[in-house]
């Protein structure tokens, strides 16, 4: 931010939102007791067919007025696809 004060512009930055959290915990933006609400996201989940019949999960959360966001298929179990480039 310092630095799009001093020089404008836009900048991309990445960061890890987890080591975010620890570094404003260590520094005491936070409560180092804090404990996230818990929610229940059971309502939210939707039915997905895979290899394995029915998975449960939440819908992609983007919302594209032309184009569905989905995803191209649903979760496999490891080693399901050949090892190729």
């Amino acid at each position: 931010m310092l630095r799009q004060m001093s020089e404008g512009g836009s900048w991309h930055v990445e960061v890890s939102l987890l080591k975010t959290a620890d570094w404003l915990r260590e520094h005491g933006q936070y409560d180092s007791q804090y404990e996230p609400e818990k929610v229940n996201f059971n309502n939210e989940l939707q039915p997905f067919l895979c290899d394995q019949g029915e998975l449960l999960a939440i819908p992609h959360a983007a919302q594209v007025s032309a184009t569905s966001a989905r995803w191209g298929r649903a979760s496999v179990v490891p080693g399901a696809d050949v090892a190729e480039w």
